[in-house]
């Protein structure tokens, strides 16, 4: 088992993604499942984070979707703060498959729920983003009204204090209309015109509103594939219209603070796409 927990460090190490990966790989083999299911799925995370680096969606799925039912099947070999951190990537995972839309919304809508029952078994505010993006994404702007509004009264933003600003101009944009846009171009002009604010919501603010600055054409809604609803190409149209909630500090370091099984809601397999928009990995936020 030391020797594993070893591998797993040295893997660590490697600053080679395709060497680190190949490590990785070797000491998922090599563990028993059922003797070691913690060093498996510890392995198996750190290829999840090795892949959402990568912009491997399809395989970081898989893999997170089996650390997790390891997790699942031995809850009592894995230790308190291995399973927070299996719960923080379940909440980035849930709100990364909302932009694939070869996911069932029924699908999304059985994993956000999952995820909120254990998050309130945690004892954590079952209150996902994820809900509110799905609801976003869509186009269902009531249930988006009403997800954004318990999010806000769970506490909001990860850090006590900090700015939620970028959210509410995000929801502005996203639904379009012209009073929409006018709102987000009101909470953002202070800022555009020098406003001292810190440097991440700064960045926000200005690529939540690039396209409509640039081309007001840009910012009409468009079906998507996934539904009516008016979000999808705008939100893979334009790089980095999240602020950075979905990413991690390191695909080297998962374990920093931060689908084919049918009888498991948290088995996430492929979702037989390849293309992705690029994203940005920082470091880890709540899912909440």
């Amino acid at each position: 088992m030391d020797h594993l927990w070893g591998l797993l460090a040295e893997a660590h190490q490697i600053e080679d993604a395709a060497v680190r990966e190949e490590l990785l790989q070797e000491v998922a083999r090599q563990c028993d499942p059922d003797a070691v299911p913690e060093i498996a799925s510890a392995a198996l995370l750190d290829l999840t984070a090795l892949y959402v680096h990568a912009g491997r969606w399809t395989e970081s799925f898989a893999t997170f979707g089996a650390a997790l039912a390891l997790c699942d099947s031995q809850p009592a070999r894995f230790a308190q703060e291995q399973q927070d951190q299996l719960l923080f990537w379940y909440g980035h995972m849930v709100d990364d498959m909302i932009d694939f839309p070869e996911v069932p919304l029924h699908r999304l809508e059985n994993l956000i729920d999952d995820l909120e029952q254990r998050l309130a078994a945690r004892g954590w505010p079952a209150v996902s983003q994820a809900r509110r993006r799905l609801a976003q994404t869509v186009g269902d702007w009531p249930a988006e009204e009403s997800a954004f509004q318990r999010w806000l009264d769970a506490g909001g933003a990860d850090e006590p204090g900090a700015d939620t600003a970028p959210w509410r101009v995000e929801r502005l944009v996203l639904r379009g209309d012209p009073v929409s846009l006018a709102g987000a171009f009101e909470l953002t002009d202070p800022v555009l015109a020098g406003k001292p604010a810190y440097r991440d919501v700064i960045g926000a603010m200005h690529s939540h509103v690039l396209l409509p600055l640039v081309s007001p054409s840009a910012a009409t809604p468009t079906p998507s594939s996934r539904t009516a609803g008016p979000c999808w190409r705008w939100r893979t149209a334009s790089t980095g219209m999240r602020p950075t909630r979905s990413g991690w500090s390191s695909a080297r370091s998962p374990a920093t603070p931060t689908r084919r099984s049918s009888c498991s809601p948290c088995s996430m397999g492929s979702t037989g796409s390849s293309a992705r928009r690029a994203r940005c990995i920082s470091r880890p936020r709540s899912p909440c």
